[in-house]
C-alpha cells in the first residue's frame, strides 16, 4: 500500500478500537446483519456444511449464530481486540478469534 492508504488503514483501525474500547455496550446489537440469513436460505440447502467459516470484520460477533450451523470450524476476525473482547461468552467459546487487518 501507499504512505496514504498505510495511514488511513491506520486511522481507521484505532478510531475501531478507540469506539470499541469506549463502551461496555454492544456498538451493533445482538441481530445479525439484515441481508445475512435471507441470503444464507436464498442460496446454501439447509443441509450444506462447510468444513470452515470466515466472519471477516466479526466486531462483536452478531453474524456468529447465523454462520455457526454452517462450518464445523468459525473463525471470527477483526481488527480490533476490544471488538473481539465482546463477543458473547457463548459464542467465544465455540470461534476462533484472530486479530487481523483486512487492508493489509
Amino acid at each position: 500500500m501507499s504512505g496514504f492508504a498505510d495511514d488511513l488503514s491506520e486511522r481507521n483501525k484505532q478510531a475501531w478500537a478507540q469506539l470499541y474500547g469506549s463502551t461496555r455496550h454492544l456498538v451493533w446489537g445482538r441481530k445479525p446483519v439484515g441481508f445475512l440469513q435471507p441470503f444464507l436460505a436464498a442460496t446454501l440447502p439447509p443441509s450444506r456444511r462447510f468444513q470452515r467459516a470466515l466472519d471477516a470484520a466479526a466486531g462483536e460477533g452478531r453474524n456468529l449464530a447465523a454462520l455457526a450451523p454452517l462450518a464445523a470450524r468459525l473463525v471470527a476476525c477483526d481488527a480490533s481486540a476490544a471488538a473481539l473482547a465482546q463477543i458473547p461468552a457463548s459464542a467465544a467459546e465455540r470461534v476462533r478469534q484472530v486479530r487481523c487487518a483486512l487492508a493489509a
